[in-house]
């Protein structure tokens, strides 16, 4: 992947980044044989053998120089999984990117990026996932969960509360 990003100056971009910065992905998307690649729109899409290419203006904030790959930001990464994965997955990938533990943004970067992508394709429902995410989780499982409680009815469930008299 590296060479490939490389030889054609892209941006290793949507499931590629995200399994890069470590966002839990459906096992239906986590298939790495494919690499999907970015370019602005001045240069045509990647066209490869098992590339995935995309056009897609890029700001300079929206562009990681990683060690070995350039790639999206966890940001721009996450909001281009609003056009790949169901609302629950994007939820679990939101939680994760704002993480108890070294999370990949915080709430406030978050609510400013999605201001600035008004009308953009994915906004919608990376906006109905934003209303379901939380800050501070620990496991997708833990926000499967939690969403799992409110969707039958339940009140939601407190993230990380102490319980008394637990150890």
């Amino acid at each position: 992947m590296r060479a490939l990003s490389a030889a054609t100056k892209a941006i290793a971009s949507h499931t590629t980044a995200a399994a890069l910065w470590g966002f839990p992905l459906p096992l239906e998307v986590q298939d790495h044989v494919l690499i999907h690649l970015t370019r602005q729109p001045d240069a045509r899409a990647v066209r490869r053998s098992g590339v995935v290419g995309h056009e897609s203006r890029l700001r300079p904030d929206e562009i990681t120089q990683g060690r070995l790959v350039t790639c999206t930001s966890a940001l721009r990464t996450w909001f281009d999984l609003a056009l790949i994965l169901g609302d629950e997955d994007l939820v679990i990938a939101g939680d994760h990117m704002l993480r108890r533990h070294d999370p990949l943004a915080s709430v406030e970067g978050l609510d400013a990026y999605l201001d600035t992508k008004r009308g953009a394709p994915g906004y919608r429902r990376a906006m109905r996932a934003r209303s379901l995410m939380r800050a501070g989780t620990d496991s997708p499982k833990q926000t499967e969960v939690r969403l799992l409680i409110t969707m039958h009815g339940l009140p939601e469930p407190g993230i990380n509360v102490p319980i008394p008299g637990g150890t």
